[in-house]
């Protein structure tokens, strides 16, 4: 194993790991408050090293400092991180605002394998933090992550591009959000993980940024049909849209799993999806002094297993309150077309 003094730098703020190999890294590597910086591996290839499962790419970093910091931190605008595997870090990469000034975003993290971190990517320590925006994740690996692959904390982390990635993490979210939002996700695959989407925030997610789009995922048929799509903790009114989206597994309506728990005066949106299957469906309303906060659920031209009706895709029994539902232009698995619907439809619980 190379010792981290063994990077070569490059210009200011740059650093290319000189061979494909295993460096140690016992405390985190900060790329400075300013604009521009990266650090980068040799080698874009693939390899299992003797006595070990799947590890990634060659170049590699693997921790060996505390149980609390993150391996690279990004503290400036216009950096890059690229052809690495990250080892074991309690984060991977963070995004992180140290100060006034100049804000922390515009980052892109490409080509990396970030393996058996309890969270792969950070945006953020707290909700008061400012920018850590505008992020591109570009063809990363999430393999074995503890707790969650990508984890948006502060109420500014918004504008975030993902694409071409892939999450192999039983157990952990693929998107665990704290605060913040405006999240595109994009011809991506979940082979194994807890739920797709978890917002878990309060106050940190707001009208202005609270907006979900998932376009062209694979959910695997292995990972099974406890793996959730979007659970809510908290009353909100957030824009969640799923488009062109397939789920492999079958078996959701016979383990009672679920597909969608929202919340509040949410607006979930489903579109061309294949695989909706029944009591899938869960909503909580806002109860308020006025009128309640109502979530708006649509589904459409959607392909529903296992359907005889298309609202058999609403689980009322664990539900709450009102929520009003258009469904139109699906189909059952047979390909039959079904009844289009247009209603309000009440949940069993108080």
């Amino acid at each position: 194993m190379a010792d981290i003094a063994a990077w070569e730098p490059g210009r200011e703020s740059c650093y290319i790991l000189s061979e494909p190999v295993d460096y140690g890294l016992a405390e985190t590597l900060t790329l400075p408050f300013k604009t521009g910086g990266s650090i980068g591996g040799t080698c874009g290839g693939q390899y299992v090293p003797p006595n070990h499962a799947l590890r990634g790419l060659l170049s590699a970093l693997v921790w060996h400092g505390n149980k609390h910091s993150p391996a690279i931190q990004l503290c400036g605008v216009e950096q890059l991180v690229e052809r690495l595997t990250i080892l074991g870090a309690p984060i991977g990469v963070l995004l992180h605002k140290p100060a006034a000034g100049l804000g922390t975003g515009k980052v892109s993290l490409r080509d990396l394998w970030l393996s058996e971190c309890d969270v792969g990517v950070q945006c953020g320590y707290v909700e008061e933090e400012h920018n850590c925006d505008c992020t591109v994740l570009d063809r990363v690996f999430f393999h074995g992550c503890i707790k969650s692959c990508v984890k948006l904390v502060n109420t500014q982390s918004m504008g975030h591009t993902v694409s071409g990635c892939w999450f192999l993490s039983t157990g952990a979210d693929c998107f665990t959000v704290e605060g913040g939002g405006n999240l595109w996700v994009a011809a991506s695959t979940v082979a194994k993980a807890e739920r797709l989407l978890h917002l878990t925030g309060r106050r940190a997610i707001g009208p202005n940024n609270a907006s979900y789009v998932f376009e062209q995922i694979k959910i695997d048929d292995h990972a099974g049909p406890k793996c959730e799509l979007v659970r809510m903790e908290h009353e909100g009114s957030c824009n969640i849209v799923f488009r062109d989206c397939h789920v492999g597994c079958d078996d959701y309506a016979k383990e009672d799993g679920r597909m969608f728990v929202v919340r509040g005066g949410t607006a979930l949106t489903v579109d061309n999806f294949y695989n909706l299957q029944p009591r899938t469906v869960e909503w909580h309303y806002k109860r308020r002094r006025g009128p309640d906060d109502m979530p708006n659920l649509f589904f459409n031209r959607s392909r529903i297993y296992g359907a005889e009706s298309p609202t058999d895709i609403l689980s009322t029994a664990t539900s709450a309150g009102p929520a009003h539902v258009v469904i139109r232009d699906c189909y059952s698995g047979n390909g039959v077309p079904l009844d289009d619907y247009t209603g309000v439809v009440q949940g069993k619980l108080n």
